[in-house]
């Protein structure tokens, strides 16, 4: 197996990236959601080409959404047209720019609402586009059909069953388990271009869509259990490796 980096894991000190280093994994944290929303698929607890609305009555409603005609499968693989929040211009300016570092230790509740004051991006099933509110609803979906947080399933389903000892979901903890190294950031609304510690952050506000925290030997043990069959069946790996033609 090939192991490299890349920089500093501190712009201060000079201190180089360590094999152990935790880091924010962003939306990576998709493929657990997806991986628990297929095993409860598996289970007959959830089916894929059932509407948003058997599981959320109501929630995807506005401007032209409808969550009667948006199935969960169009949820994973981003074809249901539903808007991406953090296109949302208030959400990139308060969150994503110069505003984060006024804003970075805001609690938020997921994003559903922001993505409903815009239109679709396209009929369900009739295009795809990359959207991370399909993945706060996917985590919806799992807590409505499990009754349990979405992030105790996670726990419960695989990082305890395969032993990411290093993996966490924070929920809206801001600090960083160590040893970590810190986190940079350039806004793109920022004139002077000026280089950011965002190392701390409430990651509330990514949720299902981009919460967690790992390593990169975690990841592999993760990603090799999955591709190999061991947290799901034939059948929903299938599913999940199937892909949408773009374009």
């Amino acid at each position: 197996m090939w192991n490299g980096d890349a920089g500093v894991a501190n712009l201060r000190t000079g201190t180089p990236r360590g094999e152990h280093d935790r880091y924010r994994i962003a939306s990576i944290t998709k493929t657990f959601t997806a991986t628990v929303l297929l095993q409860l698929q598996a289970e007959g607890k959830v089916d894929l080409d059932a509407s948003v609305d058997t599981h959320l009555p109501g929630v995807v409603r506005g401007n032209g959404h409808d969550g009667r005609a948006i199935t969960v499968r169009q949820l994973l693989n981003h074809t249901s047209g539903i808007f991406n929040y953090t296109a949302d211009e208030k959400f990139g300016k308060t969150y994503l720019g110069v505003g984060f570092l006024q804003h970075r230790y805001d609690t938020l509740s997921p994003r559903v609402a922001v993505a409903m004051r815009h239109q679709p991006d396209f009929e369900p099933g009739t295009g795809w586009n990359y959207s991370n509110t399909n993945y706060m609803l996917a985590g919806l979906v799992i807590e409505k059909v499990t009754d349990t947080p979405y992030a105790t399933q996670i726990r419960q389903r695989i990082i305890k069953p395969l032993g990411l000892r290093s993996t966490t979901l924070p929920g809206t903890r801001a600090s960083m388990p160590g040893p970590h190294g810190r986190g940079y950031s350039k806004f793109p609304d920022d004139p002077r271009g000026k280089i950011h510690d965002t190392t701390l952050l409430n990651p509330s506000w990514g949720w299902a869509a981009g919460e967690a925290i790992s390593t990169s030997a975690d990841l592999n043990r993760f990603y090799a259990a999955l591709l190999q069959g061991r947290l799901l069946p034939r059948a929903a790996l299938a599913e999940m490796k199937t892909t949408v033609p773009v374009g």
